[in-house]
């Protein structure tokens, strides 16, 4: 969608193409529902961070100039996740490709 836009719209401009706001304990108990329904037990573990920023994102601004409206849930994303670990089209979830952190550290970004 952004490829197609008209560089006016999107040049230097960051747009938040989320769907809903979730806290990260709330995301692990979808997962972990969505996995035990199809017969995998799961187990949250929480450990103390050093890192408590919180994030409340608007998707207002990508919505109003590209039109843009997410198509998919959440659920239906974890659903997908899954299915791509099923299917071995992800095999080590723990790759740097899969974590902003380990990419920008692998990068040297600041």
């Amino acid at each position: 969608m952004l490829i197609e836009a008209p560089s006016n719209l999107i040049t230097n401009e960051e747009f938040n193409a989320g769907y809903e706001n979730f806290k990260i304990i709330d995301i692990a108990h979808k997962i972990k529902s969505i996995l035990e329904k199809m017969k995998i037990e799961v187990k949250i573990e929480i450990k103390p961070v050093i890192d408590e920023r919180s994030y409340h994102i608007s998707s207002k601004k990508i919505k109003e100039r590209l039109n843009f409206v997410p198509k998919h849930s959440l659920d239906e994303g974890i659903k997908e996740v899954v299915e791509m670990f099923k299917l071995g089209i992800i095999k080590h979830w723990d790759e740097p490709q899969y974590h902003n952190i380990k990419t920008m550290k692998l990068l040297d970004l600041k």
